[in-house]
């Protein structure tokens, strides 16, 4: 129990560490460039990066429950996925209401992050494929 609370931690702080990256590099590399309205922002990192761990967190238990009807890669993105779209569009249509922005920026924000953890979703799948041939690997050569 505690081992298999371990593994799921190490996937989680490993899928939150590259949404985190890929987040970065969207939002403080890539969109400044296209996006004259984008500016980029460096406080609050570690924040972030807990923030992204903590989603990941979500992700692997979601991952868990889905394994149980898809198999393989498509489990990750799915997860990705849906996560992606729960996370932010509810929050993006509050935001548009509260605060007047554009409801068509908050669809295209969702769109972004379907990517985003989509992408999340696919390094979670490799992960637990990783650790449970290092688990096979262990076992067989004892």
């Amino acid at each position: 129990m505690i081992i298999r609370g371990l593994k799921y931690g190490v996937i989680s702080c490993i899928t939150g560490f590259s949404m985190w990256v890929i987040g970065g590099l969207w939002h403080n590399l890539i969109l400044p460039l296209i996006s004259v309205e984008a500016e980029a922002h460096h406080e609050g990192l570690l924040l972030m990066l807990i923030s992204y761990v903590v989603l990941a967190g979500f992700m692997v238990y979601l991952f868990l429950l889905l394994q149980q009807h898809r198999r393989g890669i498509i489990a990750g993105i799915e997860t990705g996925v849906i996560i992606g779209i729960l996370w932010v569009f509810p929050h993006g249509l509050a935001i548009a209401a509260a605060q007047g922005s554009s409801v068509s920026y908050e669809v295209l924000n969702t769109l972004y992050h379907i990517v985003e953890q989509g992408l999340g979703g696919i390094v979670l799948y490799l992960s637990f494929t990783f650790l449970q041939r290092k688990r096979a690997d262990t076992i067989n050569k004892s």
